[in-house]
């Protein structure tokens, strides 16, 4: 009997390490999203400051290339 519940507390243990584990992995997954995340947002900041400048060197009107820019995220954000 005593085998019995010893082999019960062991698979307990077991359970437990493995919910824990899941939980550790979980939460490295949602630091790294976050990360990747952080990563995109500031290369989307760098992308639309080199369109700027490629427009306003074109010669566009800055106060239409900022209306475009505006659309345009506001779009992106949408989908």
């Amino acid at each position: 009997m005593t085998v019995a519940l010893a082999f019960i507390d062991l698979i307990d243990l077991i359970n437990a390490f493995m919910v824990a584990g899941l939980l550790w992995l979980t939460l490295l997954r949602e630091r790294h999203i976050r990360t990747l995340q952080t990563q995109l947002d500031e290369s989307h900041t760098v992308m639309a400051e080199q369109h700027l400048a490629l427009c306003l060197a074109a010669g566009d009107d800055p106060e239409e290339v900022a209306v475009r820019m505006a659309a345009k995220i506001r779009n992106e954000a949408t989908h």
